[in-house]
């Protein structure tokens, strides 16, 4: 791994998943300098993966869908969400 890129944690005063940049600097295009809520089919793209987020309003699970150097989807609900970290390799 090259370095940790963000993780998301869920806020329980707003109810909101919320991205924490980590500050690396590899395959970041846009960095987010504070923590930034996720919206319902925003997309963000770490060098050639995009990772699509979906919001269950109804159980508060996020789904993330990764399109790209690999693909799959994983689903965290807030009990989870203690420190869900997503990074990247130089071959991504």
């Amino acid at each position: 791994m090259l370095g940790r890129q963000f993780f998301i944690k869920f806020d329980e005063k707003s109810q909101k998943y919320k991205i924490k940049d980590l500050g690396e600097e590899f395959g970041v295009f846009w960095k987010v300098d504070k923590d930034h809520p996720i919206k319902d089919e925003e997309i963000f793209v770490i060098g050639k993966l995009f990772i699509q987020f979906k919001l269950d309003l109804d159980t508060n699970a996020l789904t993330l869908q990764f399109i790209g150097a690999i693909s799959g989807e994983c689903e965290i609900t807030p009990d989870q969400c203690k420190d869900f970290t997503i990074g990247t390799s130089k071959d991504n």
